[in-house]
């Protein structure tokens, strides 16, 4: 699946962790492209008031692609544009792929969700 310049977004209020605006699951072959470094995804993942933006509950050899999408401002280490940035947490210097982890902006339970990076 590949995803470019679309707007999640969810319309209702709900509490977390059991509301989210968009859910992936997959098995091993599964591939989820929301961007890449070399294509931008551009995607936007907004989430309801209480909510969160992205599930990921995939393969754990799988590895969701979400490079240059645009998240809540100022949660799990967004900035505040909503963008995740090499070198600042969670991010590291060359890559960012986070593989645990529950908020405004993504819950990852399975598989690893890369943020920024080659």
């Amino acid at each position: 699946m590949q995803v470019r310049n679309t707007l999640f977004a969810a319309n209702a209020t709900c509490a977390q962790p059991t509301c989210f605006t968009f859910s992936l699951a997959g098995g091993a072959t599964s591939v989820f492209d929301f961007g890449t470094a070399v294509d931008p995804g551009m995607n936007t993942f907004s989430a309801a008031n209480t909510g969160t933006g992205l599930l990921v509950k995939v393969n754990a050899a799988v590895t969701v692609d979400a490079v240059a999408d645009t998240w809540a401002v100022s949660a799990q280490g967004a900035d505040s544009l909503g963008r995740y940035v090499l070198g600042s947490a969670p991010c590291g210097t060359s890559t960012c792929s986070v593989t645990t982890g529950a908020g405004r902006n993504d819950v990852v339970q399975s598989g690893a969700l890369k943020l920024a990076g080659p």
